[in-house]
């Protein structure tokens, strides 16, 4: 992920050059948040004309073109829960089949302005926007970029600081808030033992082999899920104490640290809401911001640039398997390692495939198991269950004994 990778989920905001290596997956795009579905091909737009993100010097790249980075994550997260939500919600694909196919197509979808929902016959209460937060979340776990105005262009700023590795500190969570380098979440989401919130690996190809560095991602990834599950379901409450035994078996640095504020007040909100909202705001985003941090590991497990999946037949469908999950630091010792990181990073074949026509390339993709990840949460399906699924579906390794050379599925080369 070079260092313009930065932006790239920065912001992909427009970027301004940038080099930090970082475990970006898919890209995010928290300055363009209107989604746009054309007939051939995904894009994306900023809410209103005047946009911070062409003002701000931080962006100063944006007259060459480097704005419109792609909302990969935000449109894989609103796909999943268009399947889920059905027919009956006018989604991007429902409306497409509503309009004359005859006719060029541009569609849009303000997912700030979408009120809250739920599916019967659930009453559990979603808002989109916070699910989407929480697909941010795992490349902005101290939430910068979620404010607006001057707030955001000091996010984006913070954000940027914490991809140079020779800082002493980094900006936390709150204002005037500084975090020793090794203690801030941010940068060991990216450099340190929190790769798995990206679905690589931590370990090294030396001190481990493909198989082992694979099963032990999966294994700490699913550590990460069944905690943001029950977060999500309302099993662990909003307020919950965020303890510090709960941080070390996530592996996660000291929150309160973080957050600058002390330990006693540190909860399961602290985490995934955003603090300088009303509490009440913060209290019922956390169960989506969970929920989304989830979608975020679907979906960079399917980036080229974090695993190698190759195609298999289970029980009669089209799978993409693991074979492989990268570790990104040898990715970058390669000259041209962190350009290439980037470069398959963007919008997948199957995902245009999908929002072409509403079929799934692979039946395990991030949209089928994200929308039933939803479905899950909504009925609060037992974790054994949740577990056994997302073993057989999403983190499906390849079969043993099973020797393909072919190469990964959407691999490219620069």
């Amino acid at each position: 992920m070079k260092q313009a990778k930065l932006i790239a989920a920065l912001f992909v905001a427009g970027e301004c050059a940038l080099s930090s290596p970082a475990t970006w997956g898919f890209e995010i795009n928290p300055c363009l948040r209107v989604l746009v579905y054309n007939t051939y091909y995904l894009d994306q737009a900023p809410t209103r004309d005047w946009n911070l993100c062409k003002k701000t010097d931080l962006i100063e790249e944006y007259a060459n073109g480097k704005y419109s980075k792609g909302t990969v994550h935000e449109h894989m997260t609103n796909f999943a829960i268009d399947e889920y939500r059905g027919a009956d919600f006018e989604g991007f694909l429902v409306r497409k089949r509503q309009t004359d196919s005859s006719k060029p197509k541009r569609l849009i979808f303000e997912y700030m302005n979408d009120p809250v929902w739920a599916k019967s016959p659930s009453r559990t209460p979603h808002n989109t926007f916070a699910i989407i937060y929480g697909s941010w979340w795992n490349d902005d776990p101290l939430m910068y970029t979620w404010g607006e105005s001057k707030d955001f262009r000091n996010g984006l700023w913070n954000l940027n600081g914490q991809f140079k590795p020779e800082s002493k500190k980094y900006a936390g969570g709150r204002e005037d808030c500084e975090v020793e380098g090794k203690n801030h979440l941010g940068w060991n989401s990216h450099y340190g033992n929190l790769q798995y919130l990206h679905f690589m690996s931590s370990q090294m190809p030396k001190d481990a082999s493909e198989e082992a560095r694979l099963e032990e991602t999966t294994r700490l990834t699913l550590v990460w899920i069944k905690f943001a599950y029950d977060v999500a379901t309302g099993d662990t409450p909003f307020d919950a104490p965020l303890t510090p035994q709960i941080e070390a078996s996530l592996g996660l640095p000291s929150i309160a640290l973080n957050q600058c504020v002390k330990q006693k007040n540190v909860k399961i909100r602290t985490l995934f809401a955003r603090s300088g909202v009303p509490i009440d705001d913060r209290n019922k985003r956390t169960p989506d911001v969970a929920l989304g941090s989830i979608f975020h590991i679907f979906q960079d497990s399917f980036s080229p640039a974090h695993t190698c999946r190759k195609e298999e037949v289970v029980d009669g469908s089209h799978y993409a398997v693991l074979t492989q999950a990268y570790n990104y630091r040898v990715q970058a010792k390669d000259k041209h390692g962190g350009d290439e990181h980037s470069f398959n990073d963007k919008y997948p074949g199957w995902l245009l495939t999908y929002a072409r026509d509403g079929n799934h390339v692979y039946a395990n993709d991030p949209v089928a198991v994200g929308a039933w990840m939803l479905s899950a949460v909504d009925t609060k399906t037992p974790w054994e269950s949740v577990e056994k699924h997302l073993r057989e579906t999403i983190f499906r390794k390849h079969s043993a004994g099973v020797v393909d050379q072919s190469p990964c599925i959407g691999k490219r080369s620069l």
